[in-house]
């Protein structure tokens, strides 16, 4: 608090109440300040004129800003050189660095030289005065007593005596350090936060708060393909762009991001939208990001920015991977499929065979009577017709029978001289975007020296393909999953076979479960996902081809399952081997001790 008084008057200001200090920097620029230069207009010797003077002075001793009258450094005669105070207020010589204004009087001899950072500054204030009478805000670096600088705003006039001549300089002025330290800071923050903006690889936008573009950082020009310019101004969230949803609708201005944040004060995003150009049809992914911007102590935004991520790539990818789940699970449904009928025409076949077994022993006996009977004299010729008639429908049944076993036995015809490895590769390329799907890393090995071996390559496919499902299904949820697949020529009992392996880094198969695999429909899968026919099947195709097929353990964790498939080895008539369908359908397992 601080008080102004004049004869009878006072005047009380509170600084830091809402108009204290702008009321007494008007008063006392209108007022006091006034009666200082009307009383000073007189020559100092005027007895009215020192009194009017120490008068004014009396008036602004409690002032804050600090006052002065000085000595000019030009007049129309010459040029004084140097410049001193003649009067001046305590908060002046405080400002300073001064205990009195006594004492500074006292000390400061040369305005120009010891007060001013810059003399400079001085003399340019001076000529300002010459030529324009009175300064307003006259912002210059001053000296203190100890030699520390400070900021101050100084206003000033000229008093002139009656021949024109600057006799005097009356002004007052403001310590405005903390001020201009304020705005270099403030300077040197927006210019990091422009570099920022500049430089920063997210597209950036900035608007009003009716949605008008006011500003775009370099990432935005390059990213809508427009200079900051040509975007300023217009009402666009993205200029020459459409903004569509995730569906594909079109938005309206209303439901765009930005739109919504200055509506509803907060925060937006992230939101993906895909963006269309209006004229190229070039189209992109963002994720958009609208954040209010408000006035201290304000509930309405007055701007808005938006930050924009390009995120096409991932965008495209998890549209690709919704098509390649699509593509494996129509896959998935072929291959299942195809198992489904292989296990129906296996089932059928052994059903056949049996069949076929079960008929032909009792009807052996039935033709065995009817030769019999065909060869007794005594028969009667009518009755000799009706045995023929017997013998020929007999025939008819053996000639069925043959036909089932036929349809339960590959023929020789079937066997091709097949390569393995393209095999395998084959069902791989098949099962590829399913592996990549599940992130199952895939390692082969093939033997260079190998040759090719016959098979059935529907019935090894069909083996492999059921192998390769089960180490799938054995893997899901596994930290580290990786197949690998190798081959190699291996000799036991005298032959040579070549071993396929196939080992994944599943669960494993527990010990128990080791001996009955093979079994038929035995399974370890939840309901509803196995038949426990597919390794059934495999072990029956793998025998038919003279070959065997067992299990192991890994040591590391998961299971390895080999199959030992002959070498080609003609035959006495130079042919290929046929497929047996005289095997027993038990397996041979073997157990790797851990």
């Amino acid at each position: 608090m601080w008080e102004i008084s004049s004869g009878s008057h006072q005047i009380t200001f509170h600084p830091r109440s809402p108009s204290g200090f702008g009321l007494a920097s008007n008063f006392l620029i209108n007022h006091a300040a006034q009666e200082i230069s009307m009383a000073t207009k007189s020559p100092l010797t005027n007895d009215h004129g020192q009194t009017g003077f120490h008068d004014c002075f009396d008036l602004l001793r409690n002032a804050p800003i600090g006052f002065f009258i000085s000595t000019p450094e030009f007049s129309h005669s010459a040029i004084t050189p140097r410049s001193s105070y003649l009067k001046v207020n305590p908060a002046l010589a405080k400002m300073y660095g001064y205990s009195t204004p006594e004492e500074l009087i006292g000390s400061i001899t040369d305005i120009a030289r010891q007060v001013y950072a810059s003399a400079d500054d001085r003399t340019k204030l001076s000529r300002i005065l010459e030529n324009q009478e009175e300064v307003a805000n006259y912002e210059c670096v001053l000296r203190r007593r100890d030699g520390s600088e400070f900021w101050a705003s100084i206003n000033a006039r000229a008093v002139r005596d009656e021949t024109g001549d600057i006799i005097q300089y009356h002004g007052f002025m403001t310590d405005i350090t903390d001020r201009k330290r304020a705005e270099q800071e403030l300077r040197q923050s927006e210019a990091k936060h422009r570099g920022q903006f500049e430089t920063m690889s997210l597209a950036v936008i900035y608007y009003d708060g009716d949605g008008k573009v006011i500003s775009a950082n370099p990432a935005a020009e390059r990213m809508f393909g427009a200079s900051e310019s040509q975007m300023i101004g217009t009402k666009q969230m993205i200029p020459h762009w459409k903004v569509l949803d995730e569906d594909g609708k079109r938005l309206s201005e209303a439901q765009l991001p930005t739109a919504s944040a200055l509506q509803t004060g907060q925060m937006v995003g992230p939101v993906v939208r895909e963006i269309i150009h209006s004229e190229n049809q070039l189209n992109y992914w963002l994720s958009i990001t609208a954040v209010p911007i408000f006035f201290s102590g304000e509930k309405t935004p007055f701007q808005v920015y938006a930050i924009f991520e390009d995120i096409t790539e991932r965008k495209n990818k998890e549209i690709q991977q919704k098509y390649d789940i699509e593509e494996l699970r129509e896959t998935r449904k072929s291959l299942e499929l195809r198992l489904q009928q292989a296990e129906k025409m296996n089932a059928l076949s052994r059903i056949s065979a049996g069949v076929a077994h079960e008929i032909l022993n009792p009807l052996n006996i039935i033709s065995l009577e009817m030769q019999i009977f065909k060869s007794m004299d005594s028969l009667p010729p009518g009755m000799q017709e009706e045995v023929d008639v017997c013998i020929k429908q007999i025939e008819r049944i053996v000639a069925i029978a043959d036909n089932l076993k036929q349809f339960s036995r590959t023929s020789r015809e079937t066997l091709v001289l097949s390569d393995i490895s393209s095999i395998i590769n084959e069902l791989l390329q098949m099962y590829a975007t399913q592996m990549r799907i599940e992130e199952v890393e895939v390692s082969t090995q093939y033997d260079a020296q190998a040759p090719s071996i016959p098979v059935d390559v529907n019935k090894i496919d069909q083996v492999l393909i059921n192998l390769l499902t089960n180490a799938l299904a054995a893997m899901e949820g596994m930290e580290i999953k990786r197949l690998d697949i190798c081959t190699r020529m291996v000799r036991s009992a005298g032959k040579d076979y070549l071993r396929i392996e196939v080992a994944d880094t599943g669960t494993g198969i527990i010990k128990k479960d080791l001996l009955r695999v093979f079994d038929p429909f035995y399974t370890t899968k939840d309901q509803g996902k196995g038949t426990g026919m597919g390794l059934s099947i495999s072990h029956g195709i793998v025998q038919q081809h003279g070959g065997k097929i067992w299990a192991e353990n890994n040591r590391q964790g998961g299971a390895t399952f080999f199959i030992d498939l002959p070498v080609n080895e003609a035959d006495k008539e130079g042919q290929p081997p046929r497929l047996r369908d005289d095997l027993n359908p038990t397996c041979h397992v073997t157990t790797q001790q851990s």
